[in-house]
This record gives structure tokens, C-alpha cells and sequence, in this order.
């Protein structure tokens, strides 16, 4: 019976000396038969023979060929690693495995069927990177490629992509850094498509940092008049209609929200939520610039504060302008509108104006409110369609409340002889008083 595959056959080799019975000559031609065969079972049927760069594959049940590529199946219930690769050589530190492909198909294929991991790194690195990705690819396609199929992205829950660490690491390295070299690369170094109703990109941190997102863009010296990069970062939302129908276009391109659950304690929330700053003092452009091209037909503003804080200022300006203006609206196209409309429907107002202009230092001597009108309309308004005071005038000037300047026009009317047509009554210090007007 042979010895093998269960263990190798230790042979007795015979002496030129030795008779054929000692030891046996029939025996050793009958134990060489069956290991022959024993190992010819091992081995397996096939027609094929060696060749280079060709392993020994079984191909079937007692079949084996040399192929050119290696095919291994476990079946179920074995419980067992399908191939395992070590590699102990730290004095030269070799490569553990190489995969070269010449041709346009992929150098890695996994395809995972299981709800298990496709790739699962367990990594001791602590200086290195985990995965390095050394592309020269310059044609259309993108140096790393995740996706789900379809069927994970109507039913699963699993990521695509998920890395982990929970080692400190050094202020010069991050969990996961993208570096395009390229200064002549006119292609994204990222990009993310979503075509479902879930967020393109989440960032979720449980822990008080300075920054949840730091964008740092350096713009390196360029020639004189060379045209510079004109955006940092730019949100694009567009819609197509291509089938006839009526749809409304809601929500928005950009959303920012701040919020604090006071479950147990008390949180003095001092925090901005968006803020602006343009430290370069020479710098001649907006620091917020909102352009609207919504035609005729649009009626959504440009700019629109809901606020619901009862104790805030819904805008509020503190400007170090000296020779220019806090704010400036500038309104070239009016024909019926406004360039500025203060509105309250409140039955409750009861405040000193709903349009205040304060001047609180004594020694200033400029105007509060100044009314400019080049046109022939008024250059004040007011209809007082209320009981109230269509002009409250209180002044604790010592030489004049009220003063008109520039009236040039000459009067026909003699108060002594003509009658008045009416009079217009103002209250001085608590006392009426009335001043007559006459008929043109």
C-alpha cells in the first residue's frame, strides 16, 4: 500500500552485493508501483504539458492542466483561506506580490458577493502611507474608481470606501490626502457623482475642533496681466427640462445650520455661523458678491433674511468707512419700484421709527438724513392715511426747527387782503398753531 499522500515512502536501496530476496526485489518493484500511482492520482488526468509561466491546476475531479493563470475554489463548510502570501524577508524587504498588466483589463478583479468586506488591510505602518497610488495615467479615465452596483444602491447599507484609524498621527500626515502634480492637469483631482436622494458628501464630527472644512488654495506668482484663477470654490446647480413638463425647482445649492441641544447644562452659543474675512487691505473686489440673471419673469430676491430671534438685528453693519458709505444701494433701472421699502404690518409696533437715523456723538455736524432728488417728483413724501401725525418734528435746536432753504418763487397774496383758503395746523410745544395757505 503506498505511503503517500499521507506521508513520504522510505525506500530501501539495495547494494550490488544484495541477493534478489534481501531485500526483496518483488517488494520494491510493488511499493515504487504504488506511490507511481499514488502520486499519478495526486496529480490527475491531462493531455497537457509544462510550459513557462504555466502553472498546475486541478481542472475536475482527478483532472489536472498547466494553465497560464490559477483558478481556486473552497467549497462550502471548509472553512478555510483560500491562498495566504508571507512575506518574512525584512533584511531586503521585497515586494510581497506584483501584479503587471500589458493589456486594457483590469490588473485586479474582486468581485464580492457576500456581505463581507472586498478588501480588508490590517496595516503596522506608522510612517508610511497605507495605500500609495502612483498614476501616469492621462487619457479620460480616473487613477481610483469605487462604486456600488445597483443592487447595493437600492438595498444595501454598506460603504463603498471606509477608512478607519484610531492611532494619534502627526501633524504632517492625514488619514486620507489627494496630491495631483500635475501643473498642466486640466481635469478634476476629484469628483463625485450621486445620482440618489442621499448627500453627495457628509461630514459628521462628533469632536470640537477649529475647522470641520479648511480649504487653503495658494495662487503662486503668474506673469504681469496674466489672467488669475477667478474661483476658490464654486457651487454649480443646474436643471434641464427636456420633456415637456411642468416641474418646480425648490430647495437650494448651498445650506449652512447651526444648532445646540441643551440636554443637560447650558451652552453660551457666541459662534458665527458663516463668516467672511478678506484680510488683504488693497484688495479693490467684493468680499460677498450675490448676481442674480433671473429675467423678467422671477420675483424671488437676491438676498432674503428670515429671521425669527425677537432680541436680534436681522442685518447688522459695523463699518470703519470714513469717506465712503456704510451701504449703498444702487438702483439705475427703477421705473415704478423702490431701491429701498421698509414694511411693517405689526399691531403692536410701538417703537420710535420704522426707519431710525441716529446721530449720537454731540460734536458731529453732518446730516442725519438727507433726501436728494435731481428729478421733479418729491423729495419727501409722506401719506398719513392713520389718526396720527403725518410730520412730528422734536427739536431742542435753539435757532431754528425748521428751515427752508433755495425757495425762490414770488407770492401774489397779501395776508392783510386776501382770504385764506385754508390752514394747515402745527402744534408748537404743546400749543396749536396754524399758518395759512392761499389758492395759486
Amino acid at each position: 500500500m503506498a505511503s503517500f499522500p499521507a506521508a513520504l515512502k522510505s525506500f530501501t536501496n539495495p547494494n550490488t552485493t544484495d541477493y534478489l530476496d534481501s531485500p526483496s526485489h518483488a517488494d520494491q518493484h510493488g511499493d515504487e508501483n504504488d506511490e507511481i500511482v499514488a502520486i499519478e492520482t495526486k496529480v490527475g488526468t491531462g493531455a497537457t504539458s509544462a510550459a513557462a509561466n504555466t502553472v498546475l491546476s486541478g481542472t475536475g475531479a482527478g483532472t489536472s492542466s498547466w494553465q497560464t493563470y490559477l483558478s481556486l475554489t473552497v467549497a462550502n463548510t471548509i472553512n478555510k483561506i483560500v491562498a495566504t502570501l508571507v512575506q518574512n524577508d525584512t533584511t531586503n524587504n521585497p515586494v510581497a506580490l506584483s501584479i503587471t498588466n500589458t493589456g486594457t483589463g483590469n490588473a485586479l478583479y474582486i468581485n464580492q458577493d457576500g456581505n463581507g468586506r472586498s478588501i480588508n488591510i490590517d496595516s503596522e505602518a506608522t510612517t508610511v502611507n497605507d495605500i500609495y497610488i502612483d498614476s501616469s495615467n492621462n487619457g479620460t479615465g480616473g487613477t481610483s474608481q469605487l462604486r456600488h452596483s445597483e443592487y447595493i444602491l437600492c438595498s444595501g447599507v454598506g460603504g463603498g470606501l471606509f477608512i478607519e484609524s484610531a492611532a494619534a498621527r502627526a501633524a504632517s500626515t492625514n488619514l486620507l490626502s489627494i496630491y495631483d502634480a500635475s501643473t498642466t492637469n486640466t481635469r478634476d483631482t476629484v469628483q463625485i457623482w450621486s445620482k440618489g436622494t442621499g448627500r453627495a458628501i457628509l461630514l459628521d464630527r462628533d469632536t470640537p475642533c477649529a475647522y470641520d472644512f479648511y480649504y487653503d488654495i495658494d495662487y503662486l506668482n503668474t506673469a504681469t496681466g496674466a489672467a488669475q484663477w477667478p474661483f476658490g470654490i464654486e457651487i454649480n446647480r443646474t436643471s434641464t427640462v427636456t420633456d415637456g413638463n411642468t416641474y418646480t425647482l425648490a430647495g437650494s445649492a448651498l445650506t449652512v445650520e447651526g444648532d445646540a441641544t441643551e440636554t443637560s447644562g447650558t451652552i453660551t452659543d457666541t459662534s458665527i455661523l458663516v463668516g467672511f474675512n478678506q484680510a488683504h487691505t488693497t484688495c479693490t473686489g467684493a468680499t460677498l458678491k450675490i448676481t442674480s440673471a433671473q429675467g423678467s419673469g422671477g420675483s424671488g430676491g437676491n438676498l432674503t433674511l428670515d429671521s425669527n430671534n425677537a432680541l436680534g438685528n436681522a442685518i447688522y453693519v459695523d463699518t470703519e468707512a470714513t469717506t465712503a458709505h456704510g451701504m449703498w444701494i444702487y438702483a439705475d433701472v427703477l421705473t415704478t419700484g423702490s431701491a429701498g421699502t421698509f414694511y411693517s404690518n405689526s399691531d403692536v409696533f410701538t417703537g420710535v421709527g420704522l426707519l431710525n437715523a441716529t446721530i449720537d456723538h454731540t460734536s458731529a455736524s453732518g446730516t442725519a438724513l438727507r433726501v436728494y432728488n435731481d428729478g421733479t417728483g418729491y423729495g419727501i413724501f409722506a401719506d398719513e392715511n392713520g389718526n396720527g401725525t403725518a410730520l412730528y418734528i422734536d427739536s431742542e435746536s435753539t435757532t431754528a426747527g425748521i428751515r427752508l432753504d433755495g425757495c425762490t418763487g414770488t407770492s401774489t397774496k397779501n395776508p392783510e387782503t386776501d382770504t385764506e383758503t385754508g390752514f394747515i395746523k402745527v402744534n408748537v410745544d404743546g400749543t396749536d398753531r396754524y399758518i395759512p395757505y392761499y389758492a395759486a
